[in-house]
């Protein structure tokens, strides 16, 4: 029982490997197997490998643009399909995080749901991030636009993100960022 001891207090008092030799007394596997014979050998081996690129299932393009020459009143554009040819996804979801500093126009937002070329079930604004629920995404390009204004100047504001997602099966995404530019690039137009 002393080799036992000694050994458990080897591995967890020093929480190091056990020496082969604790008080002159061999630990070969004999001796360890009548110490723990219940415990198997445990490894952990770790190494990388190559993940496969997953494979994208939506396109998405959101563009921020200054409609106003003070660059208050902006609109936000997102172009988004679906990329499998000849499939659409169902019941999908556009999340658009704002800009700090910025907060969606309702009315933009409600203007989006009598469009039914769109196929936009409804819009939501939460934590300051619009969700957009669209009944179906095809092959073809599908565009949606609504306006933002600028509430509180942010010096350097950290581009927004936007994602979209099948509801039903969230891990077929697509993400991206966005931004307006400065002031000056907006007044002077393209």
């Amino acid at each position: 029982m002393g080799i036992c001891y000694n050994v458990l207090q080897k591995i967890f008092v020093d929480k190091q490997t056990v020496l082969s030799f604790v008080g002159g007394q061999n630990l070969s596997g004999r001796v360890w197997y009548k110490c723990f014979p219940h415990i198997g050998m445990v490894t952990s081996l770790r190494y990388n490998t190559n993940t496969p690129p997953e494979k994208q299932m939506f396109y998405l393009e959101v563009v921020g643009a200054c409609i106003s020459s003070d660059c208050k009143q902006k609109k936000i554009t997102v172009v988004v399909s679906y990329i499998p040819k000849g499939k659409a996804a169902g019941m999908s979801v556009i999340q658009i995080k704002m800009v700090t500093g910025t907060v969606p126009v309702r009315e933009s937002l409600n203007q989006l749901i009598g469009d039914e070329d769109k196929q936009i079930l409804r819009t939501e604004v939460e934590n300051n991030e619009v969700n957009i629920y669209l009944s179906s995404i095809s092959n073809d390009a599908t565009q949606v636009s609504f306006d933002v204004e600028e509430v509180v100047q942010v010096s350097n504001p950290q581009p927004g993100t936007a994602k979209v997602f099948d509801y039903y099966a969230p891990e077929n995404s697509a993400t991206t960022s966005y931004s307006f530019g400065d002031s000056d690039s907006a007044a002077a137009g393209p």
